[in-house]
Protein backbone atom coordinates (compact mmCIF):
# COMPACT_ATOMS: atom_id res chain seq x y z
CA UNK A 1 0.00 0.00 0.00
CA UNK A 2 2.46 1.97 0.78
CA UNK A 3 4.68 2.05 -2.27
CA UNK A 4 1.44 2.69 -3.91
CA UNK A 5 0.92 5.82 -2.16
CA UNK A 6 4.91 6.89 -3.37
CA UNK A 7 4.29 6.11 -6.65
CA UNK A 8 1.48 7.97 -6.80
CA UNK A 9 2.87 10.67 -5.55
CA UNK A 10 5.97 10.82 -7.64
CA UNK A 11 3.58 10.74 -10.20
CA UNK A 12 1.87 13.79 -9.26
CA UNK A 13 5.15 15.34 -8.80
CA UNK A 14 6.67 14.68 -12.24
CA UNK A 15 2.88 15.77 -13.72
CA UNK A 16 2.90 19.13 -12.07
CA UNK A 17 6.80 19.79 -13.05
CA UNK A 18 6.73 19.01 -16.97
CA UNK A 19 4.65 22.47 -17.60
CA UNK A 20 5.96 23.97 -21.09
CA UNK A 21 5.47 27.12 -19.35
CA UNK A 22 7.54 26.55 -16.42
CA UNK A 23 7.85 30.28 -15.26
CA UNK A 24 4.23 30.83 -15.55
CA UNK A 25 3.58 31.67 -11.58
CA UNK A 26 6.49 34.13 -11.48
CA UNK A 27 4.19 36.14 -14.23
CA UNK A 28 6.92 36.51 -17.07
CA UNK A 29 7.02 33.93 -19.64
CA UNK A 30 5.15 36.33 -21.83
CA UNK A 31 4.47 40.23 -21.30
CA UNK A 32 2.25 42.62 -22.78
CA UNK A 33 1.94 46.35 -22.40
CA UNK A 34 0.51 48.89 -24.39
CA UNK A 35 2.79 51.47 -25.02
CA UNK A 36 2.28 54.66 -27.99
CA UNK A 37 -0.82 52.81 -29.56
CA UNK A 38 0.80 49.83 -29.82
CA UNK A 39 0.51 46.22 -28.09
CA UNK A 40 3.26 44.88 -27.69
CA UNK A 41 4.17 41.08 -26.60
CA UNK A 42 7.75 39.63 -25.41
CA UNK A 43 7.93 35.78 -25.31
CA UNK A 44 10.56 35.44 -22.31
CA UNK A 45 10.10 31.74 -23.37
CA UNK A 46 13.23 29.77 -24.36
CA UNK A 47 10.88 28.33 -27.41
CA UNK A 48 8.23 29.97 -29.71
CA UNK A 49 4.82 30.84 -28.90
CA UNK A 50 1.91 31.70 -30.31
CA UNK A 51 -0.71 34.47 -29.83
CA UNK A 52 -4.07 35.83 -30.30
CA UNK A 53 -4.86 39.56 -28.82
CA UNK A 54 -8.72 40.73 -28.96
CA UNK A 55 -11.14 43.32 -27.60
CA UNK A 56 -12.25 41.78 -24.53
CA UNK A 57 -16.09 43.33 -25.53
CA UNK A 58 -15.76 41.49 -28.77
CA UNK A 59 -15.27 38.14 -26.75
CA UNK A 60 -19.04 36.77 -26.80
CA UNK A 61 -19.55 37.49 -30.19
CA UNK A 62 -16.39 35.69 -31.65
CA UNK A 63 -15.72 32.01 -32.29
CA UNK A 64 -11.96 31.54 -32.35
CA UNK A 65 -9.75 28.12 -31.89
CA UNK A 66 -5.86 28.51 -31.17
CA UNK A 67 -3.56 28.60 -34.59
CA UNK A 68 0.03 27.60 -35.11
CA UNK A 69 1.05 29.41 -38.08
CA UNK A 70 4.10 32.28 -38.73
CA UNK A 71 1.80 35.03 -38.54
CA UNK A 72 1.08 34.41 -34.64
CA UNK A 73 4.35 33.53 -33.70
CA UNK A 74 6.68 35.30 -31.58
CA UNK A 75 10.34 33.36 -31.65
CA UNK A 76 12.42 32.92 -28.28
CA UNK A 77 13.14 36.23 -26.36
CA UNK A 78 11.54 38.47 -29.11
CA UNK A 79 8.79 40.67 -29.60
CA UNK A 80 5.71 41.88 -31.41
CA UNK A 81 3.96 45.04 -32.13
CA UNK A 82 0.23 45.03 -32.98
CA UNK A 83 -1.25 48.99 -33.86
CA UNK A 84 -4.04 48.99 -31.17
CA UNK A 85 -6.68 50.12 -34.76
CA UNK A 86 -5.97 45.99 -35.46
CA UNK A 87 -7.77 45.09 -32.04
CA UNK A 88 -10.04 47.96 -31.58
CA UNK A 89 -12.92 48.86 -34.97
CA UNK A 90 -13.30 52.26 -33.31
CA UNK A 91 -11.27 54.78 -31.47
CA UNK A 92 -13.03 53.32 -27.43
CA UNK A 93 -10.35 51.61 -26.15
CA UNK A 94 -10.85 48.64 -23.33
CA UNK A 95 -9.29 45.63 -21.88
CA UNK A 96 -7.36 43.72 -24.33
CA UNK A 97 -7.23 39.97 -24.02
CA UNK A 98 -3.57 38.42 -25.01
CA UNK A 99 -3.96 34.77 -26.05
CA UNK A 100 -1.07 32.51 -25.83
CA UNK A 101 -0.10 29.40 -26.07
CA UNK A 102 3.45 26.39 -27.53
CA UNK A 103 3.44 25.04 -30.61
CA UNK A 104 1.32 21.84 -29.21
CA UNK A 105 -1.00 23.90 -27.77
CA UNK A 106 -0.76 22.19 -24.49
CA UNK A 107 -1.99 24.93 -22.34
CA UNK A 108 -3.46 28.26 -23.43
CA UNK A 109 -2.93 30.99 -21.26
CA UNK A 110 -4.24 34.64 -21.07
CA UNK A 111 -2.70 38.45 -20.03
CA UNK A 112 -5.31 41.11 -19.40
CA UNK A 113 -4.23 44.81 -20.39
CA UNK A 114 -6.62 47.57 -19.20
CA UNK A 115 -6.21 50.27 -22.06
Amino acid sequence: MMKKISACLISLFLINGCSVFDNEQSGDAVEAIVKDEQLIIKNNQAFDVYYFAVDKASLPYIFWAPIVSDENKIQSDALTAISLSEIFSNNEHGTIVVFYWDEEVSEIFNIEIEE
